[in-house]
Parts: C-alpha cells; sequence; structure tokens
C-alpha cells in the first residue's frame, strides 16, 4: 500500500505565536539542509531499503525553501473503514511512518538551531498541542501533513499520538545524526541531490533502521 511520489516543501516567513512566544523564523540555509536531511534519513530509517527521491534547497522573494521528494505510505483513497481487520496494524503502522517523516526535519532543525539534542525536542514536545491547531503553525507543509493523516487515521486521542510519535522520531533522528549532519553539508554544495546521488549516499551511509513496532 505505497502512495505515489510526493513534494513536501519547507518554506517559512518568520511568524510568532503569541501564546507560545514560539518564532518561526526564516531558517538558515545550514537548517533547512538540516530540516531536508532529517526527512530523508527518517524515511530511510523507517521504510527500510527506499530512499528519497530528490532533496533541494532554493531561494526566492519569500525567503530560503527546501523540499524532499518521497513515495507516501498512505493511499488517500483507502478509507480506514474499508481495511481488513488482519490489515489495521499495517495501517496505523504506515500513519505512524508518515507522520514521524513530518516531523524528523522540524526536530533536526531545532536540533541545529539550539545546538543541542534537548533543546531542540524540548521546543517540538513543548508546543506539540499548537503545532495540531490549524492556523497555528501553517507556514510548513510538515504539521499540514501530521494534522491531516493523524485526522485520517482517526486517532483517539491525537495530542498523545502525537507526542509519543515525536519521542519515538527524536531517537531516529539521534541515531543518525552525524549522517544526517554529514548529508544536509552535501544538500548545502550541490543544491539538488537527485536519485541516482541519493542511491549512492544511502548505499554508502546506510540510516539506522527503527526497531519497531510502530503505534499510533
Amino acid at each position: 500500500m505505497v502512495g505515489p511520489i510526493t513534494r513536501a516543501l519547507t518554506t517559512r516567513q518568520t511568524r510568532q505565536n503569541t501564546e507560545s512566544g514560539l518564532s518561526f523564523q526564516n531558517p538558515t540555509k545550514h537548517e533547512l539542509a538540516v530540516h531536508e536531511a532529517g526527512h530523508a534519513y527518517a524515511f530511510a530509517a523507517l521504510c527500510r531499503l527506499d530512499a528519497p527521491f530528490e532533496l533541494g534547497l532554493g531561494r526566492d522573494e519569500t525567503g530560503n525553501h527546501g523540499w524532499c521528494n518521497r513515495r507516501t505510505l498512505l493511499l488517500r483513497d483507502m478509507r480506514l473503514a474499508s481495511v481488513p481487520p488482519d490489515c489495521l496494524e499495517g495501517f496505523q503502522s504506515m500513519a505512524a511512518a508518515e507522520i514521524m517523516i513530518a516531523i524528523a526535519g522540524p526536530i533536526a532543525e531545532f536540533r541545529r538551531r539550539h545546538r543541542s539534542r534537548f533543546g531542540g525536542i524540548f521546543v517540538v514536545l513543548g508546543n506539540a498541542e499548537l503545532f495540531l491547531k490549524p492556523g497555528v503553525f501553517d507556514v510548513d507543509g510538515d504539521f499540514e501533513r501530521i494534522r491531516s493523516t493523524l485526522d485520517y487515521i482517526q486517532a483517539p486521542d491525537p495530542l498523545a499520538s502525537f507526542r509519543r510519535l515525536i519521542a519515538a522520531c527524536d531517537e531516529i533522528v539521534a541515531r543518525n545524526w552525524q549522517s544526517i549532519i554529514l548529508l544536509s553539508r552535501r544538500l548545502l554544495e550541490a543544491g539538488l541531490l537527485g536519485e541516482d546521488e541519493l542511491g549512492d549516499w544511502f548505499e554508502a551511509h546506510p540510516a539506522k533502521l527503527h526497531p519497531g513496532p510502530l503505534t499510533i
């Protein structure tokens, strides 16, 4: 049950939420490269033998932006009610993976910005509830993907599920941190990494896999 290629675009202008004081400044190119590399390594760690098709960085009048092209794991026309009971666990695992891949970018970016694992995860976990509110942080497509996936899978307690998946994803980012930094440097140098180069990269620098299982 693998979906089509999707392009997740990360682009942010300076914006601040007055309720939390959390500011989503326009990230530096270094932070954005780490963000996209975080997505890439989470995808490789959770999908095991697969890798993204393209990573890129750019800049326009709105500021820096980046993208990670990969396959989605869920077919959105497959409704939860139509999933056979013996496939439900696998379906939920794919939804969990989608959320973890989406939040891996912000976790990696904030870890790079705050220069510590604790500093990064403190920001993400501390603002988990705000991230799930539509219109609060729609400056980044990652959060919209997370909200829509939690809604799609009909998570009984979306916030508890999200916090649990943030913690699990932080472990993936931590296990692959040195490789994430190396890939971000390569992305900064190249500006664009295609399927062949990424395939070679992950063959030489394989992701440390998530031990599983994944649950919503």
